[in-house]
């Protein structure tokens, strides 16, 4: 029974641990590393706040604790001990950074872009969620005619009769109400299959998929993720090929064979941003990998590569924003179809079945 109970607040602590609370831990850290504390230190007066000094142990943030000073205990580096409860991509960062004199820094601004990710999926989901309502409401209304409407309309003209607009509207009613299963499930089923293939296709297809704009978001920010990775470690002095040797075992599938492909072209004589071009993949921006084509002649390129990827950000937030504006107008004008459609059937049908009676 212990088991179990130990097992479910192990599971209910992982969802909970969300990017708020992940990054109000890495502060926590960053500021008792600057301290001067070690790491096991650190984390064990973490625990003992957590857990209300023993208290609570089951608290989600203190069971998450006091596995990862555990896991110190025993050896482990920061980023495998708490390799369990945090994202790819942090354990990617945290990996590559956690050796670096200027850790707590590093951190620092991986929780930076943390909290402005989190910014952006927001109104990625708020913008999103303009455009499903309004097709959702279009789909509703075509099922609600079929069922309801049309029938009755039928016993005063036969479908067959129709003619226009009104067998255009005939179609349709027919199509949604025939696909109305089949639409629920694929809608319900595309959020937790999209969320499955982010971090893990990363091969035929995906190039093209990364285009729109739920992938294109991904895309961003994992090349955001590599690109701060890259920056702190080729400021401690790695090579590019090195660095990214180092990155790829914590990297998700996505990542890492985009990083066997640019590793590929560095070990063939290209620089940073000639590597990232080459791969055809468009991760992470072609632009990007432009700019850093000439950036990468400089000697003091990873200043640049930081600069250059503080700046990325905000051009990404521009981006989707412009993008999601861009949906909001499609969906708006594909209900709109809809709706003037649905008007001038009704008006045709009327027409028909005035001259049916005459």
């Amino acid at each position: 029974m212990n088991g179990f109970v130990g097992t479910a607040n192990r599971f209910f602590a992982r969802a909970q641990f969300n990017a708020r609370r992940r990054g109000r831990l890495y502060r926590e850290f960053a500021s008792l590393q600057r301290s001067g504390m070690h790491r096991g230190e650190a984390l064990d007066l973490m625990w003992q706040v957590a857990s209300h000094d023993g208290g609570r142990p089951s608290e989600p943030v203190a069971i998450i604790l006091a596995d990862a000073r555990n896991g110190i205990r025993n050896g482990l580096s920061l980023a495998q001990s708490f390799k369990f409860w945090i994202p790819k991509d942090d354990f990617m960062l945290i990996g590559a950074i956690e050796d670096h004199d200027a850790f707590a820094d590093y951190l620092e601004a991986w929780c930076d872009l943390i909290s402005e990710r989190q910014g952006v999926r927001g109104d990625a989901v708020a913008a999103l969620a303009y455009p499903v309502m309004l097709l959702a409401l279009a789909y509703g209304l075509l099922v609600y005619l079929d069922l309801k409407i049309v029938p009755a309309l039928s016993d005063l003209l036969p479908r067959q009769q129709w003619s226009g607009y009104a067998a255009w509207l005939d179609w349709a009613c027919a199509f949604a109400s025939g696909n109305a299963v089949a639409v629920a499930a694929f809608s319900a089923c595309l959020p937790p299959l999209t969320a499955f293939l982010l971090p893990r296709w990363s091969r035929s297809g995906r190039a093209a998929a990364d285009r729109l704009p739920v992938f294109s978001l991904y895309r961003a920010y994992s090349g955001i993720a590599f690109l701060q990775c890259m920056g702190a470690l080729m400021s401690g002095g790695f090579p590019a090929a090195e660095a990214i040797a180092r990155i790829r075992g914590s990297a998700s599938p996505y990542v890492g064979h985009r990083l066997d492909l640019i590793r590929a072209n560095l070990l063939n004589g290209c620089n940073l941003g000639e590597a990232m071009q080459l791969t055809g993949t468009g991760w992470p921006d072609p632009e990007l990998a432009l700019s850093l084509r000439i950036l990468s002649q400089s000697p003091e390129f990873p200043t640049h590569l930081q600069r250059t990827t503080k700046d990325w950000r905000r051009l990404i937030g521009e981006r989707t924003g412009r993008v999601f504006g861009t949906l909001r107008t499609l969906a708006f004008l594909a209900v709109f179809g809809v709706i003037s459609g649905v008007i001038l059937a009704m008006y045709e049908i009327q027409g028909q079945i005035a001259s049916g009676l005459h």
